[in-house]
């Protein structure tokens, strides 16, 4: 994939069909692209969510859903959950986790020492800066 296409992520979502063993090996294509193409201002990699999708269906398999924490280690996925998108399992739950890897990417990056065009928000603005409001206000 181009890495235009990871332009600007914070975070990923990596689906594959529980019910089709098959694609898990894709998964782990998809975590390498991602990985190889897009990193944080620190080097490490974006935080990335495990999707075992269509738990609603029959006919699982037990022993992948068994080796999907040890999938998770090896290919660096800050976790994993059983969903299904057709009656809403655990899309909220992956959401939020990814969600909460990314502010405390987010926090991590804000109290290291600023690079480059970063500013640590505690520094006090230099005179040769100007001072401008980030929202709007009508005169009254």
């Amino acid at each position: 994939m181009s890495r235009v296409y990871y332009k600007g992520a914070m975070g990923a979502l990596v689906v594959f069909d529980i019910a089709n063993r098959s694609t898990l090996g894709g998964a782990s294509e998809w975590k390498q692209d991602l990985d190889s193409k897009r990193c944080l201002d620190n080097g490490r990699p974006i935080p990335a969510v495990l999707l075992a999708n269509k738990c609603d269906m029959t006919g699982r398999d037990g022993d992948l859903v068994s080796s999907l924490d040890s999938f998770c280690r090896d290919n660096s996925f800050v976790g994993w959950f059983e969903t299904s998108a057709k009656d809403n399992i655990n899309i909220d739950e992956a959401g939020a986790l990814l969600v909460k890897q990314m502010m405390l990417c987010d926090t991590e990056s804000t109290s290291e020492e600023h690079h480059g065009d970063r500013i640590k928000v505690s520094q006090a603005p230099r005179e040769s800066q100007s001072q401008s409001w980030c929202c709007w206000r009508p005169r009254l």
